[in-house]
């Protein structure tokens, strides 16, 4: 995967609790930090700074409306700028691929589609509805990167190394091989009292980067067998930022990528936000 030759690839993983209400009319939803030069720049100019782009990393929190409303604007703009575009799912297993061609084809109505999704997602439909659909009317493709839950449940609970070879299947191999920060947050996510020694720590952050690194593979699969595409991938922010797909990316290709955190407080301090943690911050509109 190393030598693959991708003309791009946006991975776009959103998070950030601004709703705005000018996604949907086209105009510029709010300004974002780039962080390389620590410039104020425009969505429109974010869109520009992405054309050559190979991936883009977005973070989301899952139940926040508007994260979808930024990622359907992201979406918009590239395929109305002429980039081909396709669309990564965490959403969606990737052994569903079937599924999500068929909608995408029209074969499916949307209420046979909901309970596709319902089988893979628990949040409510209507956070990704307009998503889907404007995949669907556009034509553009969308796939499934997600792990089926009980392979990484059993991770979790007993390591990668008790998964079987008809479970491991195309599934790359998942190490707790990552850097102090990483790591710190991977012992926040575990608990106040985890230690990175212990066998069911190190079984629970095998279990995470068996999400982040079968969502790498996965999307550079589908980009090795359509080379023209750009895909944009919706996914959690605790696989957005540098250190999570980004990083498992980097190991596997030389393909060049953007990451996107929006400004929450308390999590993402645009003051403090530096190229270790993402590219962009998207900060909210005045006054929201």
């Amino acid at each position: 995967m190393g030598g693959l030759t991708v003309k791009r690839l946006v991975f776009v993983l959103l998070f950030t609790p601004v709703l705005i209400s000018t996604l949907s009319c086209g105009t510029d939803p709010n300004e974002l930090l780039r962080l390389s030069d620590r410039e104020i720049i425009s969505f429109t100019s974010l869109v520009r700074d992405l054309e050559d782009v190979q991936l883009i990393f977005i973070g989301e929190l899952h139940a926040e409306p508007a994260h979808h409303d930024f990622q359907l604007a992201v979406i918009r703009a590239l395929n109305e700028a002429g980039t081909p575009v396709a669309v990564g799912l965490e959403m969606f297993r990737h052994e569903d691929q079937a599924e999500l061609d068929r909608w995408v084809r029209g074969e499916l109505s949307e209420t046979d589609f909901r309970d596709i999704y319902s089988a893979n997602w628990t949040l409510p439909w209507p956070l990704y509805r307009d998503i889907f659909v404007y995949a669907r009317q556009e034509g553009l493709p969308l796939v499934g990167l997600n792990v089926p839950s009980n392979i990484t449940k059993q991770v979790s609970r007993a390591g990668f190394s008790s998964l079987t070879p008809e479970q491991i299947g195309e599934l790359p191999q998942a190490t707790c091989d990552i850097d102090e920060t990483y790591m710190n947050f991977v012992k926040r996510a575990y608990g106040a009292h985890a230690h990175s020694t212990t066998g069911e720590f190190v079984h629970f952050c095998e279990a995470q980067m068996v999400w982040d690194a079968s969502m790498a593979a996965y999307a550079l699969s589908y980009l090795a067998k359509h080379p023209d595409r750009t895909m944009v991938v919706l996914a959690g922010s605790g696989h957005a930022w540098r250190r999570g797909i980004p990083e498992q990316v980097r190991r596997r290709s030389m393909v060049s990528y953007r990451i996107i955190l929006p400004s929450i407080p308390g999590k993402t301090d645009p003051s403090a936000a530096t190229l270790d943690d993402a590219d962009y911050v998207w900060l909210p509109a005045s006054g929201d």
